[in-house]
C-alpha cells in the first residue's frame, strides 16, 4: 500500500478542478429538447420556405450575428434557392444535444445539432443546423450546407 502525504491528497482535486477548467465537462443526451427541435423545424421553414432574413436574424445567436450580416444570409438563400429550388419536402434527424458544463463560470452551455436531408425541385440539399442555449432560450447558431455544386463530367 502506497502512503501519500496530505499535502499530496489536497493537491490532487485542485488539479483535477484546473483540468477540468481549461476542458471543461460535457455529455450527450440522445435527444435535443423540444423546443430546440421547434427551433430547427422554424429555421427550415423560415430560410427556405419564407425566406425571411429579419425573422432568421432574430432567433439567431449573437454568435452567429458577428459572424455574417442579413445581406450575406439574403445572398446565400437566394444562390441555393437559384440553384437548388423551391423546397418540396424534407426529413430531420432527431438531432443530438450536448450539454457542456463550464468550471470557469459555472455555466451549462447547451448545444443541439439536428441534419436536414432537404429535396428541392432543382437538387436535393443537406443543412446541418446548429442550436445554441447559453442565454436559456434556443438561438441559431450555424447553418452548413452540403449541396453538389459541380455537375457530374461526363
Amino acid at each position: 500500500m502506497i502512503i501519500l502525504p496530505r499535502s499530496l491528497l489536497l493537491l490532487v482535486p485542485l488539479l483535477l478542478v484546473a483540468f477540468t477548467s481549461l476542458n471543461g465537462c460535457s455529455y450527450v443526451t440522445a435527444a435535443p429538447e423540444r423546443a430546440a427541435r421547434n427551433l430547427a423545424g422554424r429555421v427550415i421553414q423560415t430560410a427556405f420556405v419564407d425566406k425571411d432574413v429579419g425573422a432568421l436574424s432574430r432567433v439567431s445567436s449573437p454568435e452567429m450575428l458577428r459572424s455574417t450580416s442579413p445581406g450575406h444570409f439574403r445572398k446565400i438563400l437566394a444562390y441555393f434557392s437559384t440553384y437548388c429550388g423551391a423546397l418540396v419536402s424534407y426529413n430531420m434527424s432527431p438531432g443530438i444535444q450536448q450539454n457542456i458544463f463550464s468550471v470557469t463560470n459555472f455555466h451549462i452551455l447547451k448545444r443541439a445539432e439536428f441534419e436536414v436531408a432537404a429535396r428541392c425541385t432543382h437538387h436535393p440539399i443537406a443543412i446541418d443546423i446548429l442550436l445554441s442555449n447559453d442565454t436559456g432560450m434556443w438561438q441559431l447558431l450555424g447553418l452548413h450546407f452540403n449541396v453538389n455544386l459541380m455537375p457530374l463530367q461526363r
